[in-house]
């Protein structure tokens, strides 16, 4: 037998290489028609909404009691941050139930061994009263 080099390759490999790529482009737009097929049933279902109505009065009542209150409180703009600790677990009382418990539960003991996390969130605001009440948009 001789070497070929590198960059050649056998009639087989060829062959095989042809038919990959047939089977491939295959694939390809067998995922693209079926794609398309599933968009064009989706897009045609009826979606539920409400009456037209409804819908078309919300957004311009909701808008213009935006505006009204931003007008209201515009220089009275808060940002909120909050932290809270998580709860301590109960600690281990020196009863013998209490021991023979959390030596027989390893699962028990590794939660209980576990750093407890802050949690924090942020938010904003407005301050809408002189009392200092502010709606806030639920952060």
């Amino acid at each position: 037998m001789y070497d070929l080099p590198k960059d050649q390759l056998t009639n087989t490999e060829m062959s095989i290489l042809r038919r990959l790529r047939v089977w491939i482009v295959a694939l390809a737009i067998t995922c693209l028609v079926a794609g398309i097929g599933i968009g064009a049933l989706l897009a045609g279902r009826p979606t539920v909404a409400q009456s037209g109505a409804e819908i078309s009065r919300a957004p311009e009542a909701l808008s213009a009691s935006f505006v009204e209150i931003a007008k209201r409180v515009e220089p009275a703009v808060v940002k909120i941050d909050t932290k809270t600790t998580a709860p301590e677990v109960a600690g281990r009382g020196n009863d013998d139930e209490d021991k023979d418990e959390s030596s027989s539960n390893p699962l028990l003991d590794m939660f209980r061994r576990q750093s407890r996390r802050p949690s924090y969130g942020v938010g904003s605001g407005f301050i809408v009263d002189a009392k200092g009440y502010i709606l806030t948009n639920q952060h």
